[in-house]
């Protein structure tokens, strides 16, 4: 993510002229109060200018901030753990029975995901993925609903420890980008313009953070 701030300053250097500007990166932790509630609080009260962490693009997070454009597509996937192995995970369905534990990271789309497919399922939350990973060592859970990128990385990092876990990709996608709070475009020139530090913030929840940042 740290890479994706520095093409963005970059981008601004160029297209205004600016070449004194500079970025501080904010690292917070977003598995007390969720994913978006924490990125969208800390643009909306100025602890930094720009959410840089990935966020999936949704019509209602699109009302509360501005998000700029998307630079890549991520699919909700699902990391089956080695608890009880004899239940096969062929179909996201599958997981939509009683007596299956979930854990969904706490207000993602991931989250939102799980509550709308598994209604038959425990659903744990209130944690963020390093907890939920945690989860799928101790076999306290069945499967992880989440980003599949991010946890596909996990896996291939983690698979000696995991030698039977597994991924399995939905068809929910959904792009994704930086965003910052609805402000005018004036001050925030006028913020470019006197030199400002760029505040860039990133979520300390993720495993892989390793996608690139286009400017489109």
């Amino acid at each position: 993510m740290k890479r994706q701030g520095q093409l963005l300053v970059k981008a601004l250097k160029n297209h205004y002229n600016i070449f004194n500007l500079t970025a501080n990166f904010l690292i917070l932790n977003t598995s007390q109060s969720g994913y978006f509630p924490t990125l969208k609080n800390a643009v909306q009260s100025s602890i930094c200018h720009v959410a840089i962490a990935s966020t999936n693009y949704e019509e209602s997070r699109a009302s509360e901030v501005d998000f700029q454009c998307p630079y890549g597509t991520s699919y909700t996937g699902i990391l089956r753990s080695e608890r009880d192995n004899n239940t096969i995970l062929t179909t996201p369905s599958d997981l939509n029975k009683e007596g299956i534990i979930v854990a969904a990271p706490y207000l993602t789309t991931s989250y939102e995901y799980a509550k709308s497919n598994f209604p038959k399922a425990t659903i744990l939350s209130n944690f963020g993925y390093k907890t939920a990973y945690k989860m799928v060592f101790t076999k306290e859970v069945h499967a992880v609903v989440g980003d599949y990128i991010e946890m596909s990385e996990w896996l291939e990092a983690n698979k000696g420890n995991c030698s039977r876990c597994y991924m399995k990709i939905t068809d929910s996608s959904q792009n994704f980008g930086s965003f910052t709070a609805k402000f005018s475009v004036s001050s925030a020139r006028s913020s470019l313009l006197y030199g400002e530090p760029i505040i860039v913030l990133l979520d300390d929840d993720y495993w892989f953070n390793g996608n690139l940042l286009e400017f489109l």
